[in-house]
């Protein structure tokens, strides 16, 4: 049985400085993609999205290529197309996402550094070329910290490609 994998992306942000200072320091970011099945460029084929609570002063390390699919198949990608963990707007907790001390994801440098993701936040790696982080058995975890006094759900979604 096969994947098919679609998915459409679009974030557009702009900040500008109010007069008199208008003109000066306007800055516009724009991405859109559109992606498909495949292993090449601008592809993936494969896929998943779980929800895992960090509990109260504890930690998770999560295992993205053991993450299962729609069809309950662990995904085994050969390497990363794209990452988002997101944190609830309802939380009242914040997390911090960093690399696993042992087999860590090649997606951000050392483990005892981390990106702190508070309520509502989000954080999204997009490798679009074929050639992203490579995945493999010795590398493959990320980790999510929660230093708060109640737990936090936090929800990862994947793609992958197989090769």
């Amino acid at each position: 049985m096969s994947t098919t994998t679609t998915w459409s992306l679009t974030a557009r942000g702009r900040t500008a400085i109010d007069a008199p200072y208008s003109g000066n320091g306007v800055s516009e970011v724009t991405y859109s993609a559109e992606w498909t099945s495949g292993t090449g460029d601008n592809q993936a084929d494969k896929c998943a999205q779980v929800v895992s609570v960090v509990g109260a002063t504890a930690n998770v390390d999560v295992d993205l290529r053991a993450m299962t699919d729609a069809n309950g198949d662990a995904l085994n990608g050969a390497e990363l197309a794209a990452l988002i963990i997101e944190v609830p707007v309802t939380s009242s907790g914040a997390v911090t996402v960093k690399k696993s001390a042992s087999n860590g994801a090649p997606v951000l440098n050392g483990n005892t550094d981390g990106i702190e993701l508070n309520a509502g936040g989000r954080l999204i790696l997009i490798y679009p070329e074929d050639g992203g982080p490579a995945l493999g058995a010795s590398a493959r975890q990320i980790n999510i910290a929660n230093a708060g006094a109640a737990g936090v759900n936090v929800t990862i979604t994947t793609w992958q490609r197989s090769s």
